[in-house]
């Protein structure tokens, strides 16, 4: 099997979010009129703070995800690796792809992100899906599963539930 493409994915929207987040409620903190002694007591660290400490922490996960997740393509199979401490792999042969869908939100779509969809006729739902790929990358990977199984990918605006898919 030769590697064709390899891509992570990116999480820079979600960073930008929890720092956007974390950044006001610690303003909000901050400016709130009324004095918590015994929490500030106990805690010995300023009240405003807690925000930009938990919105840190959120984003060194986010980090270990997007860093331990890997989408693979060869000329054979569509695989996605996850985990950091336990990996799991899923992969879908190539000739079993029935579908190929993509989806871009408002956000996705200010940061460059391609959420990648790829169905299979056995299963209801999607089979695997791939999120926040680089536009460049998508863009490729596309272009590849396109000459690869002969079929067009299409623009979805929301993604059915497994339930709801019928077929």
């Amino acid at each position: 099997m030769a590697l064709l493409l390899k891509a992570r994915p990116s999480h820079i929207h979600q960073h930008f979010l929890i720092a956007l987040f974390s950044v006001i409620a610690s303003v909000l903190l901050y400016l709130l009129p009324f004095s918590l002694n015994t929490i500030m007591h106990s805690i010995r660290v300023p009240l405003w703070s807690l925000p930009l400490i938990a919105g840190l922490g959120a984003m060194i996960l986010l980090w270990l995800a997007s860093a331990n997740t890997t989408y693979r393509l060869t000329n054979k199979e569509l695989s996605v690796t996850t985990g950091f401490l336990f990996t799991k792999c899923k992969s879908v042969p190539i000739e079993t792809v029935d579908n190929i869908s993509t989806k871009r939100d408002l956000i996705d779509s200010l940061f460059g992100l391609v959420d990648i969809y790829v169905d299979t006729p056995e299963h209801y739902g999607y089979e695997l899906v791939m999120k926040h790929v680089p536009q460049k990358k998508a863009k490729r990977m596309l272009e590849i599963l396109s000459d690869l199984t002969d079929k067009q990918p299409k623009a979805i605006q929301s993604v059915p539930k497994k339930a709801e898919k019928t077929g």
